[in-house]
């Protein structure tokens, strides 16, 4: 029986964080228990059969490290774990915007440089969009860099919408549709 199947959180913890680490390769073993059940917690929600939406490979050992060095610090670890698990990906989301698409990491940099969200939304770390007309975004002000929706025109700060207050909240949302509107439909 594996730690597993014995039950306590403890052991659940060790055991998630010991199949994970080898895909995470983010060189850093997080110090705190409450850290090795975001990252199994992210696990779980990334790898569940039962969530519709497009995963993509993980990004390599090289690329994490190459985009972790030149991330802005407050980035949240969590975002670079889900890219060790799927390198970019889209689907539908529980909440508005509706819809998701998270950059690979080789590209993240150069959309937030090519729209200039470092310029126009200083605090801002755009990861993806709605596939649409809205960036997705970290703002890294908060510890728990909530996740927001802002829309390309105008890219500014007083037009953002909160979408989850993590990342983990965010990717909580992934392969869920928003129930149609009954009134009108």
């Amino acid at each position: 029986m594996n730690a597993a199947q014995q039950g306590t959180p403890a052991d659940v913890t060790k055991f998630a964080y010991a199949k994970l680490a080898p895909r995470l390769s983010l060189g850093v073993r997080p110090r705190r228990p409450t850290a090795l059940r975001l990252m199994a917690d992210l696990a779980l929600i990334v790898n569940d059969p039962t969530r519709e939406w497009s995963r993509a490979e993980p990004a390599s050992p090289a690329e994490l490290e190459t985009l972790r060095r030149a991330v802005p610090a407050r980035v949240p670890d969590i975002y670079l774990q889900f890219l060790a698990l799927s390198d970019g990906g889209e689907g539908p989301l529980g909440a508005e915007p509706g819809w998701f698409q998270i950059s690979p990491s080789s590209t993240v940099l150069d959309r937030n440089d090519g729209y200039g969200v470092f310029e126009a939304l200083p605090g801002f770390f755009g990861f993806g969009s709605n596939g649409g007309g809205e960036l997705l975004a970290f703002e890294l002000s908060s510890p728990e860099a909530p996740v927001f929706m802002v829309p390309f025109i105008p890219l500014e700060a007083t037009e953002a919408v909160l979408v989850a207050p993590s990342f983990l909240a965010f990717v909580s949302l992934f392969g869920i549709s928003i129930p149609a509107c009954e009134s009108g439909a």
